[in-house]
């Protein structure tokens, strides 16, 4: 049996966003989460230049990779890009 203090307590989430260009993208990063690499035949996402983060050629920040932390409910959980 489960006490109060159990009951209240809430579990923290860690949350990826991807945002994709085309649907096709999309289909291919939820069979990737789906089945994985199986092997190092199979080019990852970044390597299919699917998800991109880090410095462009002009040195600014840029990512279609954000991540944030239990739903965001607190203005420290907001999304925020990886870089």
């Amino acid at each position: 049996m489960l006490d109060n203090k159990e009951i209240t307590m809430t579990a923290k989430t860690y949350n990826i966003t991807v945002k994709c260009k085309t649907e096709e993208d999309r289909d291919i990063v939820l069979a990737t989460l789906d089945e994985g690499v199986a092997n190092a035949q199979v080019e990852t996402l970044l390597e299919q230049g699917i998800i991109f983060y880090g410095q462009n050629k002009n040195r600014v920040h840029c990512s279609n990779v954000y991540f944030s932390e239990n739903d965001e409910s607190h203005w420290a959980d907001q999304k925020r890009m990886v870089i």
